[in-house]
């Protein structure tokens, strides 16, 4: 029984990247390939990923084969230092085409969470509504049955 995926997308497992962690030496050649996909901005502005993109809409950048995220190595490449492979390449703009290492911050799955709930953008308020008015629907309908 083949347990490891195979084919064209034998890298990807619903749209996440499966790669081997970013080289902790990274190449001039590789650096300049990367920066030639980005529209570099002012120090503050979002500097979008201008090359292939998963569906979310965030980069992604091949190093000796390996797909890697785009924000991940631009993090990388200014810090001298990969992101611990625990962590996530989280964006303080939540731009996620963004790949200016400015705006871009390691931190825990929680840690994301934390910062989505604080800026008002937790999925869950639109949960809520859609569960209210189900609720508000359901009541309607049951008193008119009886």
């Amino acid at each position: 029984m083949r347990l490891t995926p195979s084919g064209p997308n034998r890298n990807r497992i619903r749209g996440a990247i499966m790669a081997k962690p970013i080289p902790s030496v990274i190449s001039e050649e590789i650096k300049a390939r990367f920066w030639a996909k980005v529209d570099i901005r002012g120090a503050d502005e979002c500097w979008p990923w201008l090359s292939v993109s998963r569906q979310g809409g965030r980069g992604v950048f091949t190093i000796d084969r390996n797909p890697h995220s785009a924000p991940r190595v631009a993090w990388s490449i200014a810090n001298g230092v990969a992101i611990p492979e625990d962590q996530h390449a989280c964006h303080s703009c939540d731009n996620p085409p963004c790949v200016n290492p400015a705006h871009i911050w390691p931190g825990t799955q929680a840690d994301n969470i934390k910062d989505c709930v604080a800026k008002g953008r937790h999925g869950s308020k639109k949960k809520d509504f859609c569960k209210n008015i189900f609720t508000s629907f359901f009541l309607a309908k049951t008193s008119t049955i009886s």
